[in-house]
């Protein structure tokens, strides 16, 4: 296990006290990390806490260190989304624009309805994969023939009406920035977020990376739709060559738990990448009464929408967050200026009880409980 301590803004006394409080909340979550690491049950993890201003992180199994890159999955889809909003926040796109406007192909059948902000907070009334996913990744299809499908793609319901999780959503909104911007969206991501952020150790597919420079998912224990038991997959899978330099806004950024905790600390303290207003679209529940409770690209409050029952116990309406189907964790509560990261190995699909749950849960009490409830396994 490698850990590492990263100083806050704090006295030295009053980082040390916390400092200590928080190695004892994460005690029971490195234990739980440790024994599913040790058996091999799951190949590697990475934890991240931080709470005013003082940080802490462990790395377990095949995660050397902390800043191991993971592929995070769909905590990609708050980072896309922070990238096209900095392009709003300057004044370079409209969200109340059509679709339409950017690909006059996107009309009849009910596309010509849909604006941008619809892809942001998933009312758009596309779904989440097309229903020739699999044929479509195993044919190792380019970024162009991906939106070519994407477009031709019907809304399940009226924009704005019904909430429909929707990965082809965002892949879509971060089309329209590419055509905006003439920028492809990896260095979009880059320039706008990755760089200000100083998150260093992160990309939209593997950027100037080495193509090992990732903990490798077990991605024979995936979904069908990202290769689970389908006998080519290693071929387009996760952890294939093709996946990994596939700039897919809605799933394919790697990136460590310290830069996770990052990219989450500008929406306590926004200011560096977005405005003040241009955060809080982003960490307030935009849906009507009804809809699933959502943002433009966080679940808020966290654990009450699509991720109900996952992490929610203890956090407040204050908080957001994101996971992600390879085994992803993450949160923040303002309430009590804490970030929560978990990075694994093992996908969602492979187990009901997944340890990360575990692990967000007893931390997500202690947290929001300002540190006297006691601890949980």
């Amino acid at each position: 296990m490698g850990t590492t301590n990263i100083p806050g803004t704090e006295t030295a006394l009053e980082r040390g006290r916390e400092k200590a409080a928080l190695s004892q909340a994460c005690s029971s979550a490195i234990a739980i990390l440790e024994e599913w690491t040790r058996d091999g049950k799951m190949r590697g993890a990475s934890l991240y806490v931080s709470r005013r201003g003082v940080e802490v992180a462990w790395s377990f199994g095949a995660a050397a260190t902390p800043d191991a890159r993971f592929c995070i999955a769909s905590i990609s889809k708050p980072m896309a989304v922070a990238t096209i909003l900095t392009l709003a926040d300057r004044g370079e796109l409209d969200v109340e624009s059509l679709v339409s406007d950017y690909f006059p192909s996107f009309r009849g059948a009910g596309r010509e309805s849909v604006k941008i902000r619809h892809l942001l907070d998933h009312t758009s009334g596309l779904v989440d994969e097309l229903s020739d996913t699999i044929a479509l990744r195993s044919s190792k299809l380019n970024g162009d023939d991906f939106l070519s499908a994407v477009l031709r793609q019907a809304p399940k319901s009226p924009p704005g009406e019904k909430f429909h999780y929707s990965s082809n959503g965002t892949f879509l909104a971060g089309a329209i920035a590419q055509l905006v911007t003439a920028r492809p969206f990896e260095k979009l991501m880059k320039e706008r977020l990755f760089d200000p952020l100083k998150m260093s150790r992160s990309s939209l597919a593997m950027g100037n990376f080495s193509i090992n420079d990732v903990v490798s998912a077990q991605a024979e224990l995936a979904p069908p739709e990202a290769g689970g038991g389908h006998p080519t997959a290693r071929e387009w899978n996760w952890d294939s060559t093709y996946w990994r330099n596939f700039p897919y806004p809605g799933g394919n950024v790697y990136s460590t738990a310290p830069d996770i905790g990052r990219f989450y600390k500008e929406f306590l303290n926004p200011g560096t990448i977005l405005s003040e207003a241009m955060a809080k679209r982003m960490t307030q529940n935009r849906s009507p009464p009804g809809v699933t409770p959502y943002a433009f690209g966080f679940s808020t409050p966290f654990g009450f929408g699509i991720d109900a029952g996952e992490t929610s116990e203890g956090l407040s309406n204050q908080s957001f967050g994101h996971t992600g189907s390879t085994g992803t964790f993450s949160w923040a509560d303002k309430a009590t200026d804490a970030v929560f990261v978990c990075l694994t190995t093992l996908p969602f699909a492979a187990i009901e009880h997944h340890p990360g749950k575990a692990v967000s849960k007893v931390l997500s009490v202690w947290l929001s409980s300002g540190g006297s409830a006691p601890l949980r396994r």
